[in-house]
């Protein structure tokens, strides 16, 4: 594992988190994670490493924290001395159910779009 001053983290194999069912309590599907991503603004930009850098030397593709924070507050970490940062960070891993959830929305209603269209194809055919 290597840290860069970039703050880039390599690692040579999967990073991993524990989801094991039984460190887990008040667990609710997340059923509206379309109108939620629909809110979020994807952004390309130009960073500096730190606040008090003048370059930015990076150009890197994101989310803008505090932006997030109005649409998914649970995924951002506002800056906070007692953590130790000045800048605000965003949990970027937890957007992933959001997707999970917006995918399964948008392929129901695919569903429903196939089937309308099956049928209006179908009273077509018949009237014809």
């Amino acid at each position: 594992m290597t840290y860069t001053y970039a703050g880039a983290l390599i690692v040579p194999g999967a990073v991993t988190q524990g989801s094991d069912r039984r460190l887990k309590i008040n667990d609710k599907e997340i059923l509206d994670g379309l109108s939620k991503i629909m809110r979020v603004r994807p952004v390309e930009f130009d960073r500096r490493y730190s606040l008090e850098d003048t370059e930015y030397p990076v150009h890197e593709s994101g989310v803008i924290a505090q932006e997030l924070y109005e649409v998914l507050p649970i995924l951002v970490t506002p800056a906070s001395e007692d953590l130790g940062g000045e800048v605000w960070r965003v949990n970027y891993t937890g957007l992933i159910p959001y997707l999970i959830s917006a995918m399964k929305e948008l392929n129901y209603k695919i569903g429903e779009l196939n089937s309308e269209i099956a049928e209006l194809k179908s009273d077509r055919d018949a009237a014809a």
